[in-house]
């Protein structure tokens, strides 16, 4: 009785996500059902809460920074040009069709979900794929496939969530994350090159692609080691776009030029990584604890960048603030249910529920290496989001892994990589991803597709679930092979 109780608000999530209610109610009655179970079934003991409350208060704040510093900074980005004119750049410094859609594919939209998250990798990379003369399908399924770099999304505050949830280190987390990350990044970027030249002329690509793969996995891990996660998705996608401009350089003997508006558009991005880069080497130099937590991490310097921004891109204020505006309207609805579903994961993991699943889940033995990633690219797809899919299934996975004498962390990477590539299916990014293809305009500039071509939607979404399918069988070998051995 108790184990379905305790499953009752997980199954409830499902079940409303499944029936297209929006997230916001379906995290609200969510809330609701486990407060009414909270007080007739599973109580919250006080010393629990005293313990747990002031950091999952302190998890939700970040979080809720994150978003709305990172939507200003899209929308700031947009708005001025600054976007398209870095679009345009890599798109001429690329020389021919191939290398462009690997630099969108494994390098832009990487990038720009990675560093401001929220769906920015479709918006800045499926208008480009459709500029440089690919098909409604074709650059929708790219886009999607792109956010390739999911669990490090926004700066990683969804390793954050799941680190403090699950009761992991922070750092471990995100180390592993990036060790077992590989398979994710090599089965995307396969899906990426077939769909973008076909079977045929991708064996030309070949090698240019293993190239930047490898790179940006290396210097994930290296990052990831050295200075943490925020920081570790960005420095890949920065690499494989180098690596791919420099074999294009290599191949084609003509210098990568950067005009002072190409570095003008990239100014903030710049700001952004400086800040957090030589932050976060200070503060591993100097010991000056929890502030230094703060002044290192990137609610801290989104921030700072949001308003140092518009003088870096000379942008005029009425054009402020009406970014600003947009902004912060686009961002308070993500936030306000990213923090319930956080909220949720914390009262879940405070009740004893999730303990009580953990038990359950502990119990399968074996099957708890296929289980595991199941469950995880199932919330990942109901609920669109790393962050909500780690706050719901942190604490209880945790405890499993405990349990069974598994390491937690190695456990909570493979949940997390699963969950943020099943973001890719989610039913909102598909219709998003399709939207921007079909209104975008095409190579010449004319107006955008009035209709999709033979690719449908639901093509669209085979392909990519389809990849997501390889990548779960991947980490079920995974499990069997490192985290059960």
């Amino acid at each position: 009785m108790s184990l379905l109780l305790a499953a009752l608000p997980i199954v409830a999530v499902v079940l409303l996500m499944i029936l297209k209610i929006p997230t916001l109610r379906v995290v609200l009655i969510t809330l609701a059902l486990t407060a009414v179970l909270s007080l007739l079934w599973f109580p919250i003991l006080m010393a629990d809460f005293v313990k747990l409350g002031p950091a999952l208060g302190e998890t939700i704040l970040i979080v809720v920074v994150i978003v709305i510093g990172g939507t200003s900074l899209a929308e700031l980005l947009t708005a001025t040009g600054a976007q398209a004119r870095i679009a345009e750049w890599l798109q001429q410094s690329a020389h021919n069709q191939g290398r462009a859609i690997l630099i969108v594919g494994l390098g832009v939209a990487p990038f720009a979900e990675t560093i401001i998250g929220w769906g920015l990798g479709l918006i800045v990379s499926v208008p480009l794929l459709i500029r440089i003369g690919l098909s409604v399908r074709q650059s929708a399924t790219i886009g999607l496939l792109g956010i390739l770099l999911g669990p490090w999304g926004s700066l990683a505050p969804a390793v954050l969530i799941m680190a403090e949830l699950g009761d992991v280190s922070f750092h471990t987390l995100g180390l592993w994350i990036a060790v077992l990350s590989l398979p994710l990044i090599v089965i995307m970027s396969v899906a990426i090159l077939v769909v973008g030249v076909g079977r045929r002329e991708a064996r030309a690509h070949v090698g240019e692609a293993a190239v930047a793969v490898i790179t940006m996995w290396l210097v994930i891990l290296g990052v990831s080691w050295l200075l943490g996660p925020p920081l570790a998705g960005v420095s890949g996608a920065v690499a494989a776009i180098v690596s791919l401009l420099l074999m294009g350089r290599l191949k084609h003997g003509q210098p990568i030029r950067m005009d002072g508006t190409v570095l003008r558009a990239l100014s903030p991005y710049v700001f952004l990584g400086a800040g957090l880069l030589l932050s976060a080497v200070i503060v591993r130099l100097l010991d000056i604890g929890k502030i230094g937590e703060v002044l290192s991490g990137p609610a801290f310097w989104l921030t700072v960048t949001v308003f140092v921004a518009p003088r870096l891109l000379g942008a005029e204020r009425r054009i402020v603030s009406t970014a600003r505006r947009e902004g912060w309207r686009r961002a308070v609805p993500v936030a306000l249910t990213t923090t319930l579903f956080v909220a949720f994961g914390g009262v879940l993991s405070l009740n004893g529920m999730s303990a009580v699943l953990a038990g359950a889940v502990a119990g399968l033995g074996s099957g708890f290496a296929i289980a595991t990633p199941l469950i995880s690219a199932l919330a990942g797809y109901v609920t669109g989001s790393n962050s909500a899919s780690a706050a719901m299934l942190a604490p209880g996975l945790s405890d499993a892994a405990t349990g069974l004498g598994m390491d937690p962390a190695q456990v909570l990477a493979v949940v997390m990589i699963a969950a943020s590539s099943a973001v890719m299916v989610n039913p909102p990014r598909l219709a998003l991803a399709v939207s921007l293809a079909q209104s975008s305009p095409g190579p010449t500039g004319a107006a955008g597709h009035v209709e999709v071509d033979v690719a449908t939607t639901s093509e669209v979404m085979k392909t990519v679930v389809m990849a997501n399918g390889v990548l779960l069988l991947a980490l079920m070998g995974l499990f069997f092979t490192v985290i059960m051995t």
